[in-house]
């Protein structure tokens, strides 16, 4: 990845109504933690082999007001904060069919946990557990519009 500055304004220009600072917290997390391109990509793996949860809970944490979402109907999940969505590599340029808040993931959730023992058990099969959930969020949402 480029310096910091260099990543956050060409994400700006990308992304105009990112907000910098969360960028800018993103770009610190991964670069102040290693001390070479190789530390770099291992750290940015981790948060997309698995463990974009807990990246999402820490920009929670760091910036309150958003959301947790998934982001259907792939296996990562993502922040949302003034209808822009960030993961650990900056704004979310993923080609999701829509983001959807964990609530409706249920159980499904743990999946993202990774936590021993706490498995989720499939209904049906994984694409019809998926689907059910789209369909679920996409009703919710007209009836709510």
């Amino acid at each position: 990845m480029e310096n910091g500055k260099n990543w956050i304004d060409l994400t700006m220009q990308r992304h105009p109504q990112a907000n910098k600072d969360i960028l800018e917290f993103i770009y610190n997390f991964f670069s102040s933690h290693s001390s070479g391109i190789e530390d770099n990509e291992h750290i940015r793996k981790i948060f997309r082999d698995g463990y974009c949860y807990y990246f999402a809970l820490m920009l929670q944490d760091a910036f309150p007001g958003g959301k947790i979402v998934w982001c259907a109907p792939f296996g990562h999940i993502a922040y949302q904060y003034n209808n822009i969505v960030y993961d650990i590599e900056g704004v979310n340029e993923s080609e999701v069919d829509d983001y959807i808040p964990i609530s409706y993931l249920g159980e499904r959730i743990y999946e993202f946990k990774h936590i021993p023992n706490q498995k989720y058990t499939f209904q049906e099969t994984m694409e019809k557990d998926i689907e059910n959930i789209i369909n679920t969020y996409k009703k919710e949402r007209i009836t709510n519009v």
